[in-house]
């Protein structure tokens, strides 16, 4: 997976580009190239939608979720202030 940028949508968040980079850039060595791009969808459906997916995929993401601590550490420090600011921009 020489070219993760290739990866990015054009209906993500560069918030979420960046948590799934790290993701993907992370454990690009230990799964085929399908089953990464689908773990690490999973782990942004988790991680910023609230999504639940069966236990053994739960247990797998956050062992996973384990090794990229430092910047999912620095999204959730963030989170909150992200949210207050969407929601203040529509407060009249």
């Amino acid at each position: 997976m020489a070219e993760i940028e290739k990866y990015r949508t054009e209906h993500e968040s560069s918030v979420e580009w960046n948590l799934r980079r790290a993701f993907l850039e992370a454990h690009q060595e230990k799964y085929s190239e399908d089953r990464l791009i689908c773990l690490a969808s999973c782990f942004i459906n988790v991680e910023c939608y609230g999504c639940t997916y069966p236990g053994p995929v739960m247990i797998e993401l956050k062992q996973l979720m384990e090794e990229i601590s430092d910047t999912l550490n620095d999204y959730r420090s963030t989170a909150k202030n992200r949210t207050v600011e969407v929601i203040s921009n529509f407060v009249l």
